[in-house]
């Protein structure tokens, strides 16, 4: 497509599209993203936006407060959206405001609560084969909850762990097909091509702190391929992974193995005819959180065979089972817990909001509770079972950082952080005197509206704000000509 003349903003897109060739680049223009050039005629066409120019560009634009909105209509058609944020105060800029992509959305890196399903994980994977012999790589993470994995197989075992994992999205190095590895796939996977330097052991090792792959459990092919799938995260989330586990070694020989056809024979999570309501799952599920859901849907797709495992899952079933009011207080406790595991991946990604705060500090005010619980629980049947998270709930000290957020966060705390208001008047000091200022300033915005349409006798004079242009006196057409000439 013919460029236009560039002003410095076109100028400083084109730039940061540059870095970013196979995403949206998603572009904050006051109150805006917008999309330019190619990307506006593919979003207008997606999304159903109106194309229109600038500066003779083309160009599609969504209101920032329902971004996600479009974001999750666009990965579900498979495309990558590049946000590129304002790093500056436009008010401070000298010029040009700074920008630059904070984040990479992808089909396999989704943490918005409103696009995950609740009970299904979002696993990304990749896939690297070896140079000599049959052997695959597979390194497989949910970046919603942290997990993370890695493992060697067979190109068939390979397949059927894809079927069953069903990721959003699969990492691949340069010019190797993976279509024949999908074709068990129940929906659209997200396939992008990746350097071979992606796969470098030393980045993994670096990341996590460790001096060789044998304090992983992974052999070189698995730590590999778990070196390509986290160079990739880091660069689409800009290293926010703080939450991110260390790699897991796994063997799925170590549960029992379903390929596709015994599922859809089975009819575990999914129909014959592709629906979801009479499957094994919508039977069993009586699961009251998201976590439990997904458990159970793994345990499901990966029966262990583990005979201790299993003993110790039906002694827990046989406890529950003989303590029916025990059984329904905890059914009613959970329901008042909320997703910990997403909360702890938006959390450790720098992407939660005031919400997910608030939601964090209700689940831990609950730990007293649950010790309650487990105390009763562990009396009413053999110890041993529950003796791992009982430990593990001694440890936790938690309640300080529950008090800290019950006193700091207002009850009826905003979606964003952009639109302030999180914190309670008293909590501190300092920011109940700038408040103060701020609530002053906008007395003193009144005031002046009022008294310059007393002045120019102009009865819709309105004194506004945005992020480009800053403070402003609007005037509609009508009365265009009662405008004072010192304006």
């Amino acid at each position: 497509m013919a460029r236009p003349r560039l002003t410095p903003m076109m100028r400083q897109y084109l730039a940061i599209k540059e870095r970013y060739p196979d995403a949206i680049l998603f572009f904050n223009l006051g109150d805006f993203y917008e999309t330019f050039f190619e990307d506006a005629e593919l979003a207008s066409r997606e999304l159903d936006l109106v194309l229109t120019k600038r500066n003779e560009a083309p160009m599609a634009g969504v209101p920032l407060k329902k971004a996600e909105v479009y974001i999750n209509r666009l990965l579900k058609k498979g495309y990558k959206v590049a946000i590129c944020d304002q790093l500056q105060d436009p008010q401070e800029a000298r010029g040009l405001v700074e920008r630059d992509v904070v984040r990479v959305v992808t089909p396999g890196t989704v943490l918005e609560e409103d696009i995950l399903e609740r009970g299904l994980n979002n696993y990304i994977a990749a896939v690297l084969t070896q140079a000599q012999g049959e052997r695959l790589g597979l390194a497989v993470a949910d970046l919603s909850t942290g997990e993370f994995r890695a493992t060697e197989l067979s190109r068939d075992e390979l397949k059927d762990e894809l079927a069953r994992l069903q990721p959003a999205e699969l990492i691949l190095p340069q010019g190797m097909d993976a279509d024949d590895l999908l074709e068990d796939a129940d929906r659209r996977v997200a396939q992008t091509k990746v350097e071979e330097n992606y796969f470098k052991t030393e980045d993994l090792l670096e990341h996590f702190g460790l001096a060789s792959l044998e304090g992983l459990g992974l052999g070189e092919l698995a730590g590999r391929t778990a070196a390509g799938l986290l160079k990739y995260l880091k660069e689409t989330q800009k290293g926010n992974l703080a939450h991110l586990k260390r790699p897991q070694a796994y063997s799925p020989a170590e549960q029992m193995q379903l390929d596709p056809f015994t599922q859809r024979n089975l009819e575990l999570v999914r129909e014959f005819g592709g629906g979801t309501q009479n499957t094994l799952f919508s039977v069993l599920n009586r699961a009251v959180t998201g976590m439990g859901e997904r458990l159970l849907r793994r345990w499901l797709l990966a029966p262990s065979l583990d005979r201790e495992e299993i003993e110790s899952r039906l002694d827990l079933v046989e406890l529950f089972y003989n303590e029916g009011l025990l059984r329904a207080e905890m059914r009613e406790f959970l329901k008042e817990i909320h997703d910990l595991e997403r909360l702890g991946g938006r959390l450790g990604s720098g992407r939660a909001n005031p919400r997910d705060l608030l939601s964090l500090g209700e689940s831990l005010e609950m730990l007293p509770r649950l010790r309650e619980l487990m105390g009763r629980l562990r009396a009413a049947g053999p110890p041993e079972i529950l003796e791992e998270l009982a430990a593990t709930l001694d440890r936790l000290s938690l309640e300080d950082l529950a008090e800290l957020l019950k006193r700091a966060l207002r009850e009826d705390a905003p979606p964003t952080l952009k639109e302030g208001g999180l914190i309670r008047e008293g909590f501190d000091q300092e920011l109940d005197k700038l408040k103060a200022q701020e609530r002053e300033y906008k007395k003193k915005i009144l005031e002046l509206e009022l008294k310059e349409r007393e002045r120019t006798g102009i009865p819709s004079l309105k004194v506004g704000y945005n992020t480009v242009f800053g403070y402003y006196i609007e005037v509609t057409k009508t009365h265009a000509k009662r405008v004072p000439k010192d304006y």
